[in-house]
């Protein structure tokens, strides 16, 4: 028998993965709508060519429609070598005439550079791409969605809110979209639809995380339905047991369910892990619900003591505590401490009044209590 060397299938193999061929497939592909097997047939071609600008941007711009920014990022790092120095990524130069971007690639490699400094926490810088993507004619629901989450980031929650819907109508029941404008309509207090997004999102099968379910249970919580709230948070924790929020919110629907011994079992446990003021805070609303005055006024001190967010709301709640306690002088001091630094507040000049009042000290409590009603 005669051996026979190399084979006409290998040869027509070699011929069948072309770059060419590859590209033309590519190209078919992405007109129909089938990005990821228009991106496989780019990435064969770049590993005959890696440093291939063209192809790069290619990929790129399929990764971003696909929404894989980091993985656009990627592709665009090897296109636009302009945009880094020394390392490090240099958006701006993204949009210089000198990096060579085609007015085709311009909107998603600005929108991919927003990406990019959205996730170093650099919001402002790219809600600026963002806009700029947009006005490049890069107008679809990746881009949307990213430009809300940098508003958000902003403390912008109803313009977020706003933009969020544009992302929804551009491209239809997106998950990321949906728990975004779930989390931003928690952010206005609007509960009710927060919720209905949450479930829309669930369906879209995203409830499978902690963080949705803390969410969710949070919304039922503002909607007073603790029992449900309570379902969500334990699933959280089981999903997350170090989740600290999941554990406190837990707690605190047990405290509206009057389930004092539980509650205050998880907020111990909490608060011998953490000196975090809210959920030393926390713990002592729970002790002095269970008659623990003494304990939770030790919690109440140290609470304001960690001098973080809320820590004059810990010592309006101490000066109560000490009023409960009958030590109305040094609750009225609290008081007073407080007013000075924020004048007509109502909370702190109606626990002034009743002070007063518990003092003798009835025309002082008249004028404090019309201060409070603004009268």
């Amino acid at each position: 028998m005669f051996i026979i060397f190399g084979s006409p299938w290998a040869a027509l193999k070699r011929h069948l993965v072309r770059p060419s061929l590859l590209l033309g497939g590519a190209g078919a592909c992405e007109r129909a709508g089938m990005n990821e097997a228009a991106l496989r047939l780019v990435r064969r071609a770049l590993k005959a060519e890696p440093g291939s600008v063209d192809l790069n941007f290619r990929a790129g711009r399929l990764c971003f429609k696909l929404g894989k920014l980091d993985q656009a990022v990627t592709h665009l790092r090897v296109a636009c070598p302009a945009g880094w120095k020394k390392g490090k990524f240099n958006p701006a130069r993204f949009a210089d005439r000198e990096t060579g971007v085609s007015p085709r690639d311009l909107g998603w490699v600005l929108a991919a550079a927003g990406s990019w400094l959205l996730k170093r926490n650099e919001p402002a810088q790219a809600l600026a791409f963002f806009n700029r993507a947009l006005s490049a004619g890069c107008y679809n629901s990746t881009v949307l969605n990213q430009k809300a989450l940098c508003l958000l980031s902003l403390g912008e929650a109803a313009e977020s809110t706003r933009i969020l819907k544009e992302a929804e109508m551009a491209g239809g029941a997106d998950l990321s979209v949906t728990l975004n404008t779930a989390h931003a309509l928690n952010l206005l207090g609007r509960y009710g639809e927060a919720l209905d997004h949450y479930e829309r999102g669930q369906r879209l099968g995203g409830g499978d995380s902690a963080h949705v379910l803390n969410n969710k249970g949070f919304s039922l919580f503002h909607l007073r339905c603790y029992e449900e709230a309570a379902a969500c948070f334990l699933l959280a924790r089981e999903l997350a047991p170090d989740d600290v929020v999941a554990g406190t919110n837990l707690a605190a629907c047990y405290y509206k369910l009057r389930r004092i011994k539980e509650a205050e079992r998880i907020m111990t446990d909490l608060a011998a892990k953490s000196d975090d003021g809210i959920i030393v805070n926390n713990l002592a609303v729970i002790q002095e619900a269970a008659g623990q005055k003494q304990k939770a006024l030790d919690a109440y001190t140290k609470a304001a003591d960690s001098a973080g967010p809320g820590s004059e709301v810990f010592l309006l709640n101490r000066a109560a505590c000490l009023a409960e306690l009958g030590r109305y002088e040094e609750a009225l001091t609290v008081c007073t401490w407080l007013d000075q630094k924020h004048p007509a507040d109502h909370r702190v000049l109606s626990l002034k009044a009743s002070i007063m009042a518990e003092l003798g000290r009835e025309s002082e409590a008249v004028d404090c209590y019309r201060q409070a009603l603004g009268i």
